[in-house]
């Protein structure tokens, strides 16, 4: 290899100009200049004036290339781009270089007088386009943020370029075919910065290697003595030369054939190929690939798309059939949405929610700077934190399945209350990485933390929500896979902000070419992704034995906990055919695919899905998350079942009772599901199941179909659901919520026996049931009756000795004919209300929610209020409402704080008053009615609201019912009239509310 030098005296006379860019040629590679001027006045020119080098330097100094800019216009302004690209004219040299080294001078800041502030940024790219990393010494007079170098030594007057206080020198090891130099300026007046000569060295033409080891389509050994990569790349040689990879984390295309391919240390990507292949990842965090090659064949990427997380996409928090709607509470929700490639978990957390608000935002908002790709940037979504008292803060944390990159989002109106919003940012592995925030000229930077970069802004004036001085634009580079947004407020008043909607690259990620194969794949150490691809595939992801696994949690007296839980985390996809995966150590994600498989998960919190096929699935130690699929399952929560039921340990002796707490969901098909030890959540799913809780306090549906279900040894809670079921408790105080026709319940008698049935809401829709005790009344048999009093079926129970027939069976409300249930009211009647007398009712809806839905939406609870829990003998009987249903609250603490003796609160935030909770129910039917103005109600005695549109958006009952209303209040079709359409009583916010809690 030669070593080149690019003196500027190539291109003539020192004092030319290069603004029209030129190409010279330096002995068998040629340079290219291009310069591009961003701002009028900037030059390039060669120059000759001294330069300043460190001792050994091979730099002329008298040789440079002087930047000038005429100043900018306040603020980062781009001054120039020059970028330098590299060609062959010697066939004995590639068109990429490596080892390229010069100095920058000069950079610096000047002083009031002269108030400019040199901005350079160095990228460099390779032959593909990938980027190059790039490295800066400096003399302590410049700050370095990724590849950008800021000026913070002050010129008075006699820096210049041959001042060491000014100087930078650049290294890039390569390869490099283009290198690129943005100038701006941070101030106003005019500056300059000089580039030495730049050296470097050629690459021999026929030896670069491209950073792939390739096999032939012949059965290869591909390891360490490797050598038919036609690039002359091998396995463990430290030369990896893609951007990003460490010496020894090489990229494998093996190839068809049924190769054996050991990739050794580093962290290493493995593309099998076709045929029955044998992989071994070796040490190192790996990915391997039992088919395939990346999409486009050796060295093309994956194509990425710009995706964002968006506030407005968002389902309403409460009613997740229905859009979020403006001021929808989003406090303490945790929030996911699919954003076509990539999964977002939003978890939006307050410290103290009676002096944080979060809720969803329609005011316009700033979002300049933001880059939406093909995507809209909605500057009328957002989330609005609110503190209204000064001293609180709100976390809001955004956690994405893949990591992404180039992440953008601003957050608006940090105001001169003190108002202070720091972001941090995290990799993959849990690592901070740096974010780089452009501030608006009312907020002030500093940094807080460890990384470098600021990542904290103050507010420090106040202005609307647009006004992009009270802004900051936020970038993170990446790859990101958790940003966190703190709130404060450091000052003593109300302080808000709004955070935009959040955009991102994410990698399509998709696999093209290879052919099926029963292929062999051995992670070894390491966290390694692992995709088995089509075929039989053998899939080893755990550690050799020798390293001694631990679980997480260990066992006192047997085992330490692991010191290091996330070293071995592996991700595995088994893909298409009859695949055995194991993964040994750590908390793994699995999935199997379609086809028969064998999983065993190993020790630790798994998540395991079986997909398609009958597949034998055992969790093993920890607390999985287990999903069968479709087909037949044989699922095993805990140990392998060639381990003795003695290690199932109870509760009350177990000294870690939380290392088996399984979460498994048999899907579709006839399952087999065993818990085993600790407290086991199962749910059947579809078919006919057999399902073993095992002991401790388990929780169990058995879903559709015939199911036979045993709770074992602990309190246990079982639910059926459809299908004639066979269920027996066990041991000790289990639970049975609901029955169904042809089921058969026994609680069973042994250990702390005290079994309940639990009849709510089990009589079918319109009908009711009836209980049959026989002389021994722990036995007897549940009758269920239509709404024509006709039997249609029975079911049976024996060793219970509590049964809970039902709750009230619906709400009575005063009428001028006396009360009449909700359920019988229709439009026409005449209701007695609080404030305008008789009334007609307007429109009646139903809102039904089956055990289904409220298995899976439990903040739809309805609430109990029980008789007297109102104050005053109210209401007179129990009656349950949805937790969003207002009651009229009349008392001293109403007056006191609020200063209205009278006011209006949600259910759910009474929450906690003597006599008000939440109930689990089977099913419920939520019914609203409507007057032509909100009105107050007669209900079981208490006063309650009337439906209220404006209060539970038009959205939220369907679009059937939608437009029946809108066709009897045609002013409900915009805001104003649903403005006018004003509550009867001022409504409590949530922290009002918990100021009448007792």
């Amino acid at each position: 290899m030669a070593n080149l030098i690019l003196d500027w005296s190539l291109f003539g006379s020192y004092g030319s100009s290069l603004n029209g860019g030129e190409t010279v040629d330096t002995g068998g590679v040629s340079v290219t200049l291009d310069f591009e001027a961003q701002d009028e006045g900037a030059t390039a020119t060669t120059d000759d004036t001294s330069q300043y080098t460190a001792w050994g330097d091979p730099y002329d100094t008298n040789s440079s290339l002087a930047l000038y800019g005429a100043g900018g216009e306040g603020g980062v302004d781009a001054t120039s781009t020059t970028t330098l690209s590299f060609s062959s004219t010697d066939s004995a040299y590639a068109d990429e270089v490596s080892n390229v080294s010069f100095r920058i001078n000069d950079i610096d800041r000047g002083t009031y007088e002269d108030n400019h502030t040199d901005i350079v940024t160095v990228l460099a790219y390779d032959a593909d386009g990938n980027a190059v990393d790039v490295s800066f010494t400096t003399s302590g007079g410049q700050s370095i943020d990724g590849n950008t170098l800021t000026g913070e030594v002050m010129d008075f007057g006699s820096l210049d370029s041959s001042d060491p206080l000014g100087s930078v020198q650049v290294d890039i090891a390569g390869p490099v075919a283009k290198i690129e130099i943005q100038y701006a300026n941070g101030e106003e007046t005019d500056q300059q910065i000089s580039l030495t000569d730049v050296h470097f060295e050629t690459m021999e033409a026929s030896d670069a290697p491209d950073g792939y080891v390739e096999g032939t389509n012949a059965g290869d050994l591909i390891d360490a003595t490797y050598t038919g990569d036609p690039d002359g790349d091998m396995i463990d040689a430290g030369d990896a030369v893609l951007p990003g990879e460490g010496p020894d984390d090489d990229i494998v295309l093996a190839g068809d054939g049924n190769d054996t391919v050991k990739a050794g240390a580093g962290d290493d990507e493995v593309y099998a190929g076709g045929g029955s292949d044998y992989v071994e990842g070796g040490a190192g965090d790996d990915v391997i690939h039992g088919d395939g090659d990346p999409a486009g064949g050796g060295g093309d990427t994956t194509e990425t798309s710009r995706e964002s997380f968006n506030w407005s996409g968002l389902d309403d928090p409460d009613c997740p059939d229905f859009s979020i709607g403006d001021g929808d509470d989003l406090d303490g929700k945790t929030l996911v949405q699919d954003t076509g490639t990539v999964t977002v978990t939003a978890t939006l957390q307050a410290a103290d929610t009676s002096r944080v608000d979060s809720d969803y935002d329609t005011a316009y908002i700033n979002v300049d700077g933001i880059d939406g790709g093909d995507e809209t940037v909605n500057d009328r979504s957002s989330l609005r934190s609110y503190d209204n008292d000064g001293n609180g803060d709100a976390t809001y944390s955004f956690d994405f399945s893949e990591a992404v990159t180039n992440a953008q989002f601003t957050v608006s109106d940090i105001d001169g209350n003190l108002g202070q919003v720091s972001v941090r940012a995290f990799d993959a592995d849990g690592n901070q990485i740096s974010v780089n925030l452009t501030a608006g000229a009312d907020l002030i930077l500093s940094d807080e933390d460890s990384v470098a970069g600021d990542e904290t802004a103050t507010g420090s004036d106040n202005g609307p929500p647009t006004d992009g001085d009270n802004a900051v634009l936020v970038d993170i580079a990446g790859p990101v896979s958790r940003i966190e947004i703190d709130h404060v407020n450091v000052g003593d008043g109300a302080s808000q902000v709004n955070i935009s909607d959040i955009f991102f690259d994410a990698d399509g990620g998709e696999l093209g070419g290879g052919t099926a194969g029963d292929d062999t794949l051995i992670g070894g150490d390491g966290s390694d992704v692992v995709y088995g691809g089509d075929g039989n595939d053998v899939i080893d992801t755990g550690a050799p034995a020798s390293s001694d696994p631990l679980p997480d949690l260990g066992y006192p007296g047997l085992f330490p906990a692991d010191p290091d839980p996330d070293n071995d985390r592996d991700s595995v996809e088994g893909g298409a055919g009859n695949d055995t995966i194991t993964t040994g150590d750590d908390a793994d994600t699995i999935s199997g695919g379609a086809g028969d498989d064998h999983i065993d998960g190993g020790i630790d919190a798994d998540q395991i899905s079986g997909d398609a096929g009958h597949d034998t699935i055992i969790g093993g130690e920890g607390s999985d998350t287990i999903e069968g699929g479709t087909g037949d399952d044989l699922i095993y929560g805990g140990l392998d079942p060639i381990y003795p039921d003695s290690l199932n340990i109870s509760d009350d002796v177990d000294l870690v009772p939380d290392n088996g707490r399984d979460l498994i969901d048999g899907g579709d098909g006839n399952d087999t599901i065993y818990g085993q030890d600790d407290d086991d959540t199962i749910t059947g799913g579809a078919g006919d199941d057999v399902i073993d809780a095992g002991i401790d306090d388990d929780t169990v549906d058995g879903g559709t179909g015939d199911d036979t279900v045993t709770g074992g040894h602990g309190d246990d809670t079982i639910t059926g659901g459809d299908g004639a079921d066979v269920l027996s408790g066990g041991d000790d105080r289990d639970t049975f919520l609901g029955a169904t026709a042809g089921d058969h319940i026994d609680g069973g008698s042994g250990g702390h026996d005290y079994d309940t049935l639990d009849l709510t809401g089990s009589a079918p829709a319109g009908g009711s049931l009836s209980v049959v005790y026989d002389p021994n009344p722990e036995n007897g048999t549940v009758n269920f009756f239509d709404g024509d009093g006709i039997l249609t079926g029975s079911a049976t129970f024996e060793e219970i000795e509590n049964v809970i027939p039902c709750f009230t069976p619906g709400t009575a409300i005063a009428t001028p004919q006396g009360e009449r249930l909700v359920e019988d009211l229709k439009v026409g009647d005449r209701v007695i209300t609080r404030d305008n007398g008789l009334q007609e009712i307007r429109w009646i809806g139903t809102k039904p929610l089956s055990g289904v839905e409220m298995a899976r939406l439990p903040h739809l609870k309805p609430v109990l209020i029980k008789s007297g829990a109102l104050g005053n003998g109210l209401p007179e009987r129990d009656m349950m409402v949805s937790p969003n249903h207002r009651l009229l609250i009349n008392s001293d603490r109403s007056a006191l704080f609020f200063e209205e003796r009278e006011v209006l609160a949600a259910a759910k935030h009474l929450v906690g008053s003597d006599g008000i909770h939440e109930v689990d129910v089977l099913s419920t039917s939520y019914i609203h009615f409507m007057f032509d103005h909100h009105e107050v109600v007669l209900s079981n005695g208490a006063w309650t609201e009337s439906f209220q549109p404006g209060d539970l958006s038009l959205k939220g009952v369907g679009d059937a019912q939608r437009d029946e209303i809108l066709e009897l209040f045609p002013d409900l079709a915009n805001d104003a009239g649903i403005r006018d359409y004003r509550a009867a009583r001022r409504s409590l916010k949530k922290h009002e509310a918990k100021l009448l809690v007792k």
